[in-house]
């Protein structure tokens, strides 16, 4: 009875100080969702142009967030001995670390774009990526700066500016992504290599009905249809890394059913 009271004691301050904290991790996932949902309208080779950036920045982003929970852990450290010049000093090389990396890792894009033509993307997506990828290189810098503000404000139980601010950036990202107009032209541009590129193959509705008849083949959307095309035009062997979310399992079920008679 003892244990259930303290159980229950503890509970709404921890909810109080984790509700925040996971809303806003789901606000930084919404950033992404955002981009597929308004790019995906465009084409599939915008949508493909897009999370072929997205991955390739993913791994500059992820290693400068784990570099800034030092933040969260000095911070914490200093807060629980009540020293706020050592909470000062580990806020500063947060925003330090985030400049400074952040220009190098922008600045090491636009040195290595060249070598993506080597990953055997798709005709057109690397082109089509590269004025997307180079402009959200540079916004490591304030996604870096959030996250060490967002580290010190959460190890001293203050989430909440941390939540706004994060959903104010997802409101922010969807105004600039209707906003440029180089974007509307590199668009139209990948577009017409898209066309170009699907002269040389059956169109994906087609090339689905034939394994999976008319019903299913027109269930899928568009994007997956030409994700499964392009499986089934190779056999099986490719790997699908689209964003979460998107349906990637529906396409590798769909592929997985093309060769059931080779299922063991």
């Amino acid at each position: 009875m003892t244990f259930t009271r303290t159980t229950l004691r503890e509970l709404r301050p921890t909810l109080r100080l984790a509700a925040p904290i996971t809303a806003g991790q789901v606000g930084q996932m919404l950033l992404g969702v955002a981009d597929i949902v308004m790019v995906g309208h465009v084409g599939t080779m915008a949508l493909a142009a897009c999370s072929f950036a997205n991955n390739i920045l993913m791994v500059f982003a992820i290693a400068g967030f784990g570099v800034l929970t030092a933040v969260s852990v000095r911070v914490s450290h200093a807060h629980g001995a009540g020293s706020t010049d050592a909470m000062a000093r580990a806020f500063h090389a947060g925003i330090g670390l985030s400049v400074i990396g952040g220009v190098i890792c922008a600045a090491a894009m636009h040195l290595i774009y060249p070598l993506f033509h080597y990953l055997g993307q798709a005709p057109g997506v690397v082109e089509g990526a590269r004025a997307y990828t180079l402009i959200v290189a540079w916004s490591l810098i304030p996604a870096w700066l959030t996250a060490a503000a967002r580290n010190y404000l959460d190890s001293q139980s203050r989430p909440w500016p941390s939540f706004w601010i994060m959903f104010g950036g997802v409101g922010l990202n969807v105004l600039l992504n209707c906003g440029p107009d180089a974007f509307a032209s590199s668009v139209d541009r990948l577009q017409k290599e898209r066309r170009d590129t699907l002269k040389d193959y059956k169109s994906a509705s087609e090339e689905l009905a034939v394994f999976f008849g008319r019903s299913l083949a027109a269930s899928l959307l568009p994007f997956q249809r030409d994700g499964v095309a392009y499986a089934l035009r190779r056999r099986g062997r490719c790997l699908l890394a689209d964003e979460m979310g998107v349906g990637k399992t529906v396409q590798a079920l769909a592929v997985a059913a093309a060769y059931r008679s080779e299922w063991p």
